[in-house]
């Protein structure tokens, strides 16, 4: 299954997405947030299966987190997903984000390499399940991601990512709308990162 996320709108405290299934509609999304917040809630449907993400600490979080936003499936709170790091070194860290959902751990790592989108392959231990890529090229503050998973539940595993991903680094509350072209000329040199990028991982992906 390959689905892309495309922001279609942004106003100072809110935003909306659609999610395409080649050109078919596979679902609509909402960020909504309010002034003097930093947070916004993100509502969402896929293929039928309505889902939230929401700040709040949860029970679920495994290991230290940042801007932990609980995740709920047709009205039922399943898991959260945040922002973690672990220690390469004395004074050095690894940042990814983390997923709990029903249990399982899931993590999600961004590679950045030359010329290409910023890949973001999806594990769960060390089974990749899904690939998201986001364009390091943003015209107009509208973001792009594009998301390469064998089913249902592993695309909407690399949605929520992407939709964090979002919340937790692009979405600006407050900031007006502008015309621009902003491009990101980062690329990952890390090797553990970039040995969980598998490029032959998309050619098994049926559209």
């Amino acid at each position: 299954m390959i689905l892309e996320l495309k922001q279609t709108r942004k106003e100072l405290y809110s935003a909306e997405f659609v999610i395409l299934r080649s050109t078919q509609e596979a679902g609509t999304i909402q960020v909504e947030g309010k002034l003097g917040h930093r947070e916004a809630v993100i509502c969402g449907s896929l293929y039928g299966t309505a889902f939230e993400l929401r700040y709040g600490k949860s029970s679920a979080i495994r290991s230290k987190a940042f801007r932990p936003y609980k995740i709920s499936i047709d009205g039922v709170e399943i898991g959260v997903v945040y922002q973690t790091e672990e220690k390469t070194g004395l004074f050095k860290s690894r940042t990814f984000h983390q997923m709990v959902r029903n249990g399982q751990t899931l993590e999600c790592y961004a590679v950045a390499l030359a010329g290409e989108r910023t890949k973001h392959p999806i594990y769960c231990g060390s089974e990749q399940i899904a690939l998201a890529e986001s364009d390091r090229t943003v015209y107009n503050d509208l973001f792009h991601y594009r998301i390469y998973a064998p089913d249902a539940d592993s695309s909407l595993t690399a949605l929520l990512f992407c939709l964090y991903m979002y919340i937790n680094a692009c979405y600006k509350p407050g900031e007006k709308v502008t015309q621009s072209v902003a491009t990101s000329s980062f690329v990952t040199t890390d090797p553990v990162l970039l040995d969980k990028y598998d490029p032959s991982f998309q050619d098994t992906i049926q559209a």
